[in-house]
């Protein structure tokens, strides 16, 4: 039952690793920019992209957590 739960966190890490590196890379790159001043490109919001860059770390470092516990078990 533990190698259950440990499978689906670590499941539940990756996905969560996957789609926070995809937003933040959306957050930087828009595929459609939003309106700015005429001829120049909007500023990206960096902020929040740092914010999902980190948690998309912290989610990769729970992830080898969770499978050294996975394999040594």
């Amino acid at each position: 039952m533990d190698k259950i739960k440990l499978l689906i966190a670590c499941i539940l890490t990756f996905l969560i690793m996957i789609l926070s590196l995809r937003v933040g890379y959306l957050n930087l790159n828009p595929p459609i920019p939003a309106t700015g001043p005429v001829g120049e490109p909007p500023e990206p919001d960096s902020g929040n992209t740092i914010l999902y860059f980190l948690v998309s770390g912290f989610s990769f470092i729970a992830l080898i957590i969770f499978i050294y516990k996975l394999l040594r078990k």
